[in-house]
Formats: C-alpha cells, sequence, structure tokens
C-alpha cells in the first residue's frame, strides 16, 4: 500500500515554496517544446481566490462526487488540507458537505457517465444533491479512445439530467493530464478542448488539465509530438508518479474545486 504524509504536510510544503524529493522526468525524445497555445490551457493563479466564507458556504451544501484515485487524492488530503490552512472545520460522516462516490473501473470509459446518470436517477428527492461532479479519468482517455464518442455521450447524458434535476448544479471537469505517453496527452487534450467549448462559458468547468499542467513557476508545461500534435503534461511537483498527485498537486486541484463549489452553491 502506498504510504504518504499526513494531509497537513501539503499545507507546510506549499507555504515554504519547497518540494522534497521532486525530480523532473526524463525528457520524452518523441516531443519539444513549444509555446501555449489559446486553445488549450493556460496560466492560472489559485492562491488567495478562495477564502474561509467560501467554505462556510459549503458547509451547508451536498457535493456528489463521482471518481477514481484522483479525486480520491482530492478529497481525502487536498481538501482536508485546504480547510485547516483556512481555519474551517471540514466535519465528518454525515457533518461532511461532501458525499464520496468511487466509480467501477471498465475498459470502456462511457460505463463510468452510465453510472454516474443512473446513480442520480435512482436518488429520492431527499437524497440528492445540490452540487454534483463526474470525473473521468486519465486511464479512460488514450490514444485509441474515440474521443468525439465520448463527449457525445456525456454531453447527452448531462443534457438529460440537467434538463431532469434543475434543483442540481451540474459541474463538469476537464481530464487530468499525466507525465506519461505524449499520445495518450494528445488525446486527452481533443476530449479536454471540446469540454472547454461546451462548458467553460458556463463557469461550471472544473478545468484540472490547466491546474495540473500551470507550474509552481507559472509556466504552461506543454510540449508537441514529432508530428506537431499539441500537448499538455502535469508538473513535476504535483504528481508522485506522472499520473496520481502529490501533497500539493492535491491541494492545488482541491483549492479550484472548492472554489467553483461554491459558486455553485451560492447559485442554489
Amino acid at each position: 500500500m502506498r504510504t504518504r504524509a499526513p494531509w497537513s504536510a501539503a499545507v507546510a510544503l506549499l507555504v515554504a515554496g519547497t518540494l522534497v524529493g521532486c525530480t523532473a522526468p526524463e525528457p520524452l525524445a518523441s516531443s519539444r517544446p513549444v509555446s501555449a497555445t489559446p486553445d488549450g490551457p493556460t496560466s492560472v493563479s489559485i492562491e488567495g481566490s478562495l477564502t474561509a466564507a467560501d467554505l462556510d458556504v459549503l458547509s451547508a451544501t451536498r457535493f456528489f462526487f463521482a471518481h477514481r484515485s484522483v479525486g480520491a487524492s482530492i478529497l481525502e488530503v487536498g481538501i482536508p488540507a485546504v480547510y485547516e490552512s483556512l481555519g474551517v472545520s471540514l466535519g465528518t460522516g454525515d457533518q461532511s458537505p461532501f458525499i464520496d462516490y468511487w466509480l467501477e473501473q471498465t475498459d470502456d470509459p462511457t460505463a463510468k457517465i452510465r453510472e454516474f446518470e443512473a446513480t442520480i436517477r435512482a436518488m429520492t428527492a431527499t437524497e440528492l444533491p445540490d452540487v454534483a461532479l463526474l470525473k473521468i479519468g486519465y486511464i479512460d482517455v488514450w490514444s485509441g479512445t474515440d474521443t468525439a464518442r465520448l463527449f457525445e455521450t456525456y454531453v447527452r447524458s448531462m443534457t438529460g439530467l440537467e434538463t431532469d434535476f434543475p434543483g442540481v448544479v451540474f459541474l463538469h471537469s476537464t481530464v487530468s493530464v499525466t507525465g506519461w505517453n505524449p499520445e495518450d496527452n494528445v488525446a486527452i487534450e481533443r476530449f479536454n478542448a471540446a469540454m472547454r467549448d461546451r462548458y467553460a462559458a458556463s463557469g461550471r468547468l472544473y478545468d484540472i488539465a490547466t491546474i495540473v499542467s500551470t507550474c509552481m513557476d507559472g509556466r504552461t508545461n506543454v510540449a508537441s509530438t514529432a508530428d506537431g500534435q499539441t500537448y499538455y503534461s502535469i508538473c513535476p511537483e504535483f504528481t508522485e508518479d506522472g499520473g496520481h498527485l502529490s501533497l500539493i498537486g492535491a491541494e492545488r486541484a482541491a483549492t479550484e474545486l472548492l472554489r467553483i463549489a461554491a459558486i455553485a452553491a451560492r447559485s442554489q
């Protein structure tokens, strides 16, 4: 089992601005650096954009979050660290505003979409959340994925849910990028670009891909394949193995998720 330091260590590391034992991966032979493109992730700053008042708003909110391992790091590590850093009690069990839902993992990424929709539709009126988010993982999108089909399935499902459950605010998430195969990250960027085109203007897009590919020094971790396809990679300081989040990565991702969730809660 993977071990990790207590989540309070994430705060100390972020405040100190240092990384312990973090080394950059070897350069990919098939890639070369390029400048950030206007259609993809751009540099973002999330520090100072979340307040204790935002967390107080969330305390009266039921937030249903369907995910796998990256989402678990955000919920189990990042969110508690953010609450502690702002001096707000998170609460446990029924006292927590977050409903932690693990999705089944199959070879068909559309299965997660169907599971999310079926779970929401099976809820009673008193069980329905105020805010809901489905996070598709990097394991679901690779070079062989039909990203157009996946996106169409997602939009069709979410449109139906938004129509049938107007009292629930549905957030949307891009797919987190990795430090691994460039061709897989190219496919992830195709899907993410479609998500941004569809949902960015709504203010309900949780762009985790931008968050984890915008490094602590402000640069965007972007490159292109030998045939000129642009892709984004997770910054070394935000990952412990090239895909899963480090302590600092989890807190960084959690901060932006909480900010968007607070906006959604205020719109209720």
